[in-house]
């Protein structure tokens, strides 16, 4: 169907353009439709990847509230009991266990991310003692700023799952919920007497 520009221009524009399309021109309105046409198919393209990556979105997030809640229990007891004992040099290698399971959860949520085809995150580089034994290792092992900067994103995320864990939850009973209470109300359903 072609639609003529003079259809609905009761002015005459003259030289005057719209889009790099003159209004007069024979031609003028198939090139904006190819237009419209255009921006509809990037705008449906678009649509289509956002759904294609919901599986996998969705694989990324569903264990990550059980995996954040054992990740941050584990990872504040070890370290806090490795804080309060520091004293008695019994708490350095506690503490240094914990800041080790804060680089493996770290990591593993690295791995977790780039499976679920998010952009890949770069690891720091990590030193050469991952198992320290000696007290000098270990004194390198605590000095390191990239595990503690894990210990810290452990007690970030773990907030943030609970909130992405509960609006997850309150929406998912809403969409079963709600369609179920409309039919009753209107009486599509009848209530058991």
């Amino acid at each position: 169907m072609t639609v003529r520009w003079s259809q609905f221009a009761r002015v005459n524009l003259g030289e005057n353009t719209f889009m790099g399309v003159s209004p007069h021109s024979d031609n003028g309105a198939s090139t904006l439709e190819k237009l419209v046409r255009d921006r509809d198919d990037r705008t449906i393209n678009r649509y289509q990847k956002m759904w294609k990556s919901v599986p996998t979105a969705l694989g990324f997030l569903s264990p990550n509230f059980v995996i954040s809640t054992c990740g941050f229990i584990v990872t504040v007891i070890s370290v806090s009991l490795g804080a309060g004992t520091l004293l008695l040099l019994v708490g350095i290698p506690i503490l240094a266990d914990g800041l080790m399971f804060s680089r493996m959860y770290g990591t593993q949520d690295l791995v977790r991310l780039k499976a679920a085809g998010m952009p890949a995150i770069s690891q720091p580089s990590w030193a050469k003692y991952s198992q320290p034994r000696k007290l000098d290792q270990l004194k390198k092992f605590l000095i390191n700023s990239s595990y503690w900067r894990y210990f810290l994103y452990v007690l970030l995320v773990f907030p943030l799952t609970i909130g992405t864990f509960i609006l997850a939850l309150l929406w998912s009973i809403l969409a079963l919920a709600l369609p179920l209470y409309i039919c009753v109300h209107f009486g599509y359903i009848r209530r058991p007497v």
